[in-house]
């Protein structure tokens, strides 16, 4: 989750990123790690559009952070 978080706060921070396409292809995980994610995942989304594309899996934490995407395609 920490890597994910850090690759999303530099996408946030980075002037030359209009906006982010998150794939997710999860089958769940930790609930800690999904926390980690979406709290970067909802600071990124007040700067920059946030696009979900959903894979095969999508299942719990996997879900949760696709619930927050400004769109979200299956």
């Amino acid at each position: 989750g920490a890597a994910y978080a850090r690759e999303l706060r530099a996408l946030r921070e980075d002037d030359s990123v209009s906006a982010v396409v998150l794939r997710i292809n999860s089958p769940g995980g930790s609930a800690s790690a999904s926390e980690e994610i979406l709290r970067e995942l909802r600071l990124l989304r007040e700067v920059k559009p946030v696009v979900v594309s959903m894979g095969s899996y999508a299942a719990s934490g996997g879900y949760w952070i696709a619930a927050y995407g400004d769109r979200v395609f299956t």
